[in-house]
């Protein structure tokens, strides 16, 4: 190849053989959307080469602007092929940015008191924005006040399993993914676009992720994901099972969708999150659980928080 893109938060290793004539290259980078007009570069000497005839050189030429001929790692094949699995756990998520339309009046601020509060609550940073946030299915994700890994029964913050947010009022729930040690799961990550139109970046801690689809809208229409889910029922989303590229980090690009799978090997509870939305005032991730064992002895070893008290034990 002769050139490749990569999204934010994306790393491509790449493997040079150096068969040109011996001298020195230049390797150029630049920046495109948020980043246009922004470029770099760098030398590739051959040893014994003298690079100070270079440096009159042209080094910032534009790269081509021609997409279809840059290489993508997303659409890369492995070197390997993957063992082919009949059953397959699928879990649709719906990407998009929206604007939440509150006032102060919505918010209960009894919340923090109260062992059970009567209304949703609104975090403070919504009413101080108005691009929107990023968010998985309609909710914003919540770091858990316990390790949920060593304690999950002390967690205090509303929770939702991942397709049933709707069953949860509050704007912000611990998003959970619940999968068996060795189960295939397919997740399909799909960017609507009815809000921005932006494409997002995510990455998976504690496993890796097999790209096997990545495409846009063909129209450059927003694409939901009850559209996307109809367009896989009628087989029209093509899938590579068979030698896909294994990926930590992935785009999900505006108005389109990648659908990855993943077979946890080991327990633990491990965070798929957006690194390009960065802007968004909440946290956009969810959590993929699989069962471990702990023993009781290594739990109660661990330091502890003090003694600090949640607010609503001091105040009732």
């Amino acid at each position: 190849m002769e050139w490749c893109t990569t999204e934010s938060g994306e790393r491509m290793d790449v493997v040079v053989r150096a068969a040109e004539e011996s001298g020195g290259y230049w390797v150029r980078a630049q920046g495109s959307a948020a980043c246009a007009g922004v470029s770099a570069a760098a030398m590739f000497l051959y040893s014994g080469f003298n690079y100070t005839a270079m440096l009159d050189g042209q080094k910032h030429s534009d790269l081509p602007t021609d997409n279809a001929a840059a290489v993508s790692g997303q659409t890369l094949k492995s070197l390997q092929d993957v063992t082919h699995v009949p059953e397959v756990k699928s879990v649709y998520l719906g990407i998009d940015k929206n604007i939440i339309q509150i006032k102060d009046s919505d918010n209960d601020f009894r919340y923090i008191s109260d062992a059970l509060p009567t209304k949703p609550f609104f975090p403070a940073s919504l009413s101080l924005r108005d691009s929107g946030v990023v968010q998985i299915n309609n909710k914003s994700f919540l770091y858990p006040s316990a390790p949920i890994l060593l304690k999950p029964k002390d967690k205090r913050e509303p929770s939702c399993l991942v397709g049933e947010e709707q069953l949860v009022n509050d704007l912000q729930c611990l998003q959970v993914l619940n999968a068996q040690e060795g189960e295939l799961i397919e997740l399909a990550l799909v960017n609507e676009g009815f809000g921005s139109n932006e494409s997002y970046t995510f990455h998976i801690h504690g496993y890796g992720m097999q790209v096997i689809a990545t495409g846009k809208n063909t129209d450059d229409a927003p694409l939901s994901k009850v559209k996307f889910q109809s367009l896989d029922k009628e087989g029209k989303i093509i899938r590579n099972l068979q030698n896909p590229p294994t990926k930590d980090t992935i785009t999900v690009p505006n108005k389109g969708y990648a659908v990855v799978r993943i077979r946890p090997d080991h327990g633990g509870s491990w965070l798929l999150e957006c690194r390009a939305c960065g802007l968004s005032s909440l946290p956009t991730a969810i959590v993929i659980r699989v069962p471990q064992s702990i023993p009781r002895a290594v739990i109660d070893s661990l330091p502890k928080c003090g003694s600090y008290k949640p607010p609503d034990v001091l105040l009732n």
